[in-house]
């Protein structure tokens, strides 16, 4: 539609003083390509503060990060009669992968800013769909396409789960149901991996003048992180006003 409107008033190469490259073809081709992008959804951005985060440490870790991933389309989600459509539920919300030690690694992190269901129904849902066998086996297969590693490439495949609110009864649901994965709420995920990666990528990248580096600015969240932690002023300043709000005082 946009390519035949575009040729209908005349184009661009037609007494317009346009480069003489600019035919309608190549508009016609551009219009195309920009359709094919909007509706793959090429570039998917994290779909709140808590997945943009965990993105951003992932990246700051020297992983390669998908989020909402395309292997969600052939990902199997229950059995055999039933797969994955994209989107919804059952599709992966964030994959890393990286060539560590030679070896492929690879962190599936989904994350829940609040829970809606009862915790058992939640804990079934990380079983039986989010780390599901078929969703795990696409997405190794994804990054073996991507690094061009043989299909036979074994992999470290580790699971991680990080919400927001929750009773301490689903806390503790989600633990004993899902043994094999990383269990984190956002304070402790913050202390125990977060900061550490910013330490160790600061270690890793020491500047001429011995001054701290500066992190990679389209992190926002872990600027914001860093800033906060490793200056005592804003974050004195912030207990002090938590205290002083409404929501401060429980």
């Amino acid at each position: 539609m946009i390519a035949e409107t575009i040729a209908a008033e005349g184009g661009y190469n037609k007494n317009r003083g346009s480069p003489s490259w600019v035919t309608d073809d190549a508009i016609r081709e551009l219009a195309e390509d920009l359709v094919r992008a909007t509706t793959l959804k090429l570039m998917p951005f994290p779909a709140n503060w808590l997945e943009e985060l965990v993105a951003e440490w992932l990246n700051l870790d020297g992983f390669l990060v998908e989020i909402q991933p395309p292997v969600q389309i052939q990902g199997k989600v229950q059995s055999q009669s039933k797969r994955s459509k994209g989107g919804g539920r059952a599709a992966p919300d964030i994959v890393g992968g990286r060539i560590k030690h030679s070896r492929l690694e690879i962190r599936h992190c989904e994350t829940t800013v609040w829970f809606s269901e009862k915790a058992e129904t939640d804990a079934r849902r990380y079983e039986e769909k989010k780390f599901s066998p078929s969703i795990q086996n696409e997405i190794e297969k994804e990054f073996r396409r991507q690094f061009g590693l043989p299909p036979s490439e074994t992999c470290v495949y580790d699971r991680w789960v990080i919400f927001g609110g929750a009773s301490r009864l689903h806390r503790q649901t989600l633990r004993d149901r899902l043994p094999e994965s990383h269990v984190y709420q956002p304070d402790d995920f913050i202390c125990e991996c977060v900061l550490p990666t910013i330490k160790a990528w600061k270690s890793n990248h020491p500047t001429l003048s011995g001054q701290p580096p500066t992190l990679p600015p389209d992190k926002w969240l872990i600027c914001l992180l860093d800033y906060l932690c490793w200056w005592s002023a804003p974050l004195g300043k912030l207990s002090r006003a938590k205290q002083e709000l409404p929501f401060g005082k429980q």
